[in-house]
């Protein structure tokens, strides 16, 4: 079939905002055939080469709990994810393994809620940071089996090493999100994913690994639809 091609071309080849219009233009008139939307899907979240805090994770990053103080002496048994996350060609993190359950049109709708909310935000993540941390949207399939969203589940389900899942500082109930920076002139759109995470009834902000890494995964994500996680990632480096 020809559709599979022309969605990789829609996707990977003109900016999103064109790809995502075009395509659901075009998919609207045929309501919620798989055969259209599935590929369009699929296309958006092929996987990519690693990028900005993700790649480091993979390359470049500062183990602490082992004693080595930059990249780990054993890359088997310590790691920030295993196996690491991915980019998508639309520039969605996603984890290796990518089976989603739900219809393909709702997850495509949701891709492109996130990647417009990502237009909307304050890209860099503050809460301490030392660096450029920014936040990167997020998409997890979910299912049963993964249970209540938390941030031990989050976690496990991307396979984060159990030095990091011991070590959560949620972000959720602070006025000022777990950052230090207390200038009054802070971008209001930095207020958005706090609004947008509480009008899901399940919903994570926090971040992981103080003392054990940099830099350190920071979460701001929700469940929006039961079959799916969304929302974003980053990383943030402490001293």
């Amino acid at each position: 079939s020809a559709i599979p091609h022309v969605a990789f071309c829609i996707a990977s080849r003109i900016p999103l905002s064109a790809a995502f219009l075009c395509a659901s233009r075009t998919c609207r008139a045929v309501g919620d055939l798989p055969e259209i939307w599935r590929p369009a899907l699929e296309a958006c979240m092929m996987v990519g080469p690693p990028t900005d805090v993700v790649q480091e994770w993979r390359e470049n990053w500062y183990c602490y709990w082992d004693g080595s103080f930059g990249m780990p002496r054993n890359s088997e048994t310590h790691y920030v994810f295993r196996p690491g996350l991915e980019v998508a060609l639309c520039g969605v993190v996603r984890p290796r393994s990518w089976e989603p359950s739900g219809p393909a049109r709702e997850m495509f709708k949701e891709l492109r809620s996130l990647l417009h909310l990502r237009g909307r935000i304050a890209s860099t993540i503050g809460w301490g940071d030392e660096g450029d941390g920014r936040w990167i949207p997020l998409l997890v399939p979910w299912s049963g089996v993964d249970g209540a969203l938390t941030t031990q589940s989050l976690l496990s389900k991307l396979g984060a090493h159990e030095e990091i899942i011991g070590a959560c500082e949620d972000c959720g109930d602070s006025d000022d999100d777990c950052d230090d920076d207390t200038d009054s002139s802070k971008d209001m759109s930095q207020d958005l994913p706090k609004a947008w995470l509480r009008s899901h009834g399940e919903w994570l902000l926090f971040h992981a690994g103080s003392d054990k890494l940099n830099p350190l995964p920071c979460f701001a994500v929700a469940k929006v639809r039961p079959d799916l996680v969304a929302g974003f990632i980053g990383g943030i480096c402490h001293t």
